[in-house]
């Protein structure tokens, strides 16, 4: 099976009273794109690989851009951990790119996401256990700022 290797994004986080001097954190991050139901709505993305997340979930602002009708759309509440919110769901498909240029190999998943309001103001989406880590084997080398998808 091949094996994808991404770096970790260095995100600088500003000073807090707990952490005066701000911190520097990696995320494994990776750019997609999501397209919905709609045949030319799709959009480009930055994706978290989240082994807490249940589920793939993107913001709510981003159904309707895929062309999503949030009415028709099943939704259920959902508990995390910044607390407890509506979440719609549809199916998507998205794509990872495994280089840099147009051509390459992409990584492809097809799977029933959630959209929630909670990640508006974040902007990303989060690749979740179900719909992602059930399909992948995912390797974290975070003291390397490495990370590795074999599919």
């Amino acid at each position: 099976m091949p094996l994808a290797e991404f770096l970790y994004t260095t995100v600088p986080i500003p000073p807090t009273p707990a952490f005066p001097n701000g911190q520097q954190v990696l995320r494994p991050w990776v750019f997609g794109v999501i397209a919905g139901p709609a045949p030319d709505h799709h959009l480009g993305c930055r994706i978290c690989l989240d082994t807490g997340a249940d589920n793939c979930v993107f913001p709510l602002s981003f159904a309707e851009r895929l062309g999503f009708d949030l009415k028709t759309m099943p939704m259920s509440i959902t508990q995390g951990a910044t607390g407890q919110g509506e979440i719609y769901y549809g199916d998507v498909s998205i794509s990872i790119p495994l280089g840099p240029e147009d051509g390459d190999p992409e990584l492809t998943v097809e799977t029933r996401a959630g959209f929630t309001e909670g990640l508006d103001a974040q902007g990303i989406g989060l690749l979740g256990q179900i719909g992602f880590f059930d399909k992948y084997d995912v390797s974290f080398k975070y003291r390397e700022g490495r990370f590795y998808v074999r599919f």
